[in-house]
């Protein structure tokens, strides 16, 4: 499946916010997915590239009345994703890193 048909419902500049830290102050691009059927945390770190997406998850019709899975998908890049990064790039934490407990 090429880049442009695994299409994000959840941005990955956003995802990559969150991603599990090998050094500090990089990111592996991978991400503990939390289960809410099973309610359960991942063995193993996920990809980005493979959560919060689906395969042409922004089909839609084209001006030609075909189905179209890259019209949305690319009008979002232009308008709306570029300046959402731009936005998340400007916040910066107070912090260097935060630590979540978990523990009930």
């Amino acid at each position: 499946m090429s880049e442009k048909d695994n299409q994000h419902f959840v941005q990955r500049a956003y995802l990559k916010r969150f991603a599990v830290d090998e050094r500090p102050g990089e990111h592996s691009g991978e991400l503990w997915v939390y289960d809410k059927k099973d309610q359960a945390i991942s063995d193993s770190a996920k990809s980005i590239r493979d959560i919060c997406s689906k395969k042409h998850y922004y089909a839609a019709y084209g001006e030609d009345g075909e189905i179209d899975p890259y019209v949305i998908e690319d009008e979002l890049g232009k308008k709306v994703e570029d300046q959402f990064i731009r936005v998340l790039d400007s916040i910066r934490p107070s912090q260097d890193q935060v630590v979540l407990d978990l523990s009930l």
